[in-house]
């Protein structure tokens, strides 16, 4: 199953779907349009993942292996993008269980985890034998690789093959390892890639809502990503002060900012939300800075002035910062006793007030 849900702080999303095979979910990351998609998004990859064009999981994540140094230094995936589904191995052998084995990375000898398979599928060694010979190709030392070769030959002849054969097989190997990658964990990774290009391609505004959330204290990745879901089409709304709330929120097919991009100011602005909410819309300056002179400091309405929360108002600059001078003079040895209710830590307005990105992948028990 699936869900998704927002309130009034931002997106909210819960991802809970087991369908790892949605086509528009693919066309999204084959088309190499993957900014915002965890892992997928450096420039690099972009050009590299619509080459090899994944069209299923497993595709999915031999693209992310093939992106990874070892198999990149090899330059694997020429091999890969050259070669389709039945692929001739790239061993130079006929041996069928070989064939098998390497023709779901398309005849290409990817994952460290093939290495394994190959050995017990050809020589037919006990447990131990075999992980002998495993670790003596990743270790590469040569008095361990002369002991395991014999071991494999005697094991690959007594399972039917010429020591021709098994000899061209374990020199292959052997060259072949170190290119190769941890499937395991290109796994989890691509498992996480997935989930965030779904939520992109079928939640686009509420997605995007979310990263920009989970960013709202690194102004380079809300520059992209607000340059990038404008050139998207998506109509980004100003802050305001009656609209707008401590995280971008989708409202009405628009992407709406924040009060403010500063995480130090968050628990001053849940007062001012607090307010707002119990009575009511702000309908001037004068009536904000009435209303609010004890629940917010003066430097974060001068950093609200800044980022055009109220221009709803009409008042000029000028004329706001002549008000908010005066207002908070009278201020002065009387204290703003309900500010100090904001005790809480920077790192939890973080997470409380704008990380929404850590829900993208969190599920609903």
């Amino acid at each position: 199953a699936e869900s998704i849900g927002s309130n009034d702080r931002g997106a909210n999303l819960f991802f809970l779907t087991d369908d790892l095979n949605d086509a528009n979910t693919y066309a999204t990351l084959s088309g190499g349009d993957t900014t915002g998609i965890y892992f997928l998004e450096g420039a690099g990859f972009k050009e590299f993942v619509a080459k090899v064009n994944p069209i299923d999981f497993d595709e999915l994540v031999d693209s992310i292996t093939l992106y990874k140094p070892r198999p990149l230094e090899g330059r694997l995936w020429e091999k890969y993008v050259k070669r389709h589904v039945p692929a001739e191995p790239k061993l130079s052998t006929a041996v069928p269980e070989v064939e098998r084995i390497l023709s779901k990375t398309r005849g290409v000898l990817l994952y460290i985890e093939q290495i394994r398979m190959i050995i017990d599928s050809v020589s037919g060694l006990k447990e131990d034998e075999a992980l002998m010979v495993e670790n003596s190709l990743k270790s590469q030392a040569p008095n361990d690789l002369a002991a395991s070769r014999l071991l494999f030959l005697k094991g690959a002849i007594g399972n039917g093959r010429s020591e021709e054969e098994a000899t061209r097989i374990f020199d292959s190997l052997m060259q072949g390892i170190r290119f190769t990658h941890s499937k395991a964990q290109s796994i989890q990774q691509a498992y996480l890639s997935y989930r965030t290009a779904y939520l992109k391609t079928h939640h686009f505004m509420e997605y995007f809502a979310a990263l920009l959330n989970g960013n709202i204290d690194v102004p380079e990745k809300m520059k992209e990503y607000l340059e990038y879901i404008e050139g998207n089409g998506v109509n980004v709304l100003p802050s305001d002060v009656n609209k707008s709330f401590l995280s971008f929120v989708v409202e009405d097919g628009s992407i709406r900012r924040p009060l403010l991009a500063k995480v130090e100011y968050f628990d001053e602005l849940r007062l001012f939300l607090e307010e707002r909410s119990s009575r009511g819309a702000f309908e001037s300056f004068e009536d904000f800075l009435a209303r609010c002179r004890s629940l917010i400091s003066k430097e974060a309405v001068s950093a609200m002035i800044d980022a055009g929360v109220f221009a709803t108002f009409g008042m000029s600059e000028e004329q706001m910062r002549i008000a908010l001078e005066t207002t908070y003079r009278s201020e002065v040895g009387r204290g703003a006793p309900q500010m100090q209710k904001a005790g809480k830590t920077k790192e939890k307005n973080r997470v409380d007030g704008g990380d929404q990105q850590l829900s993208l992948f969190e599920d609903e028990e």
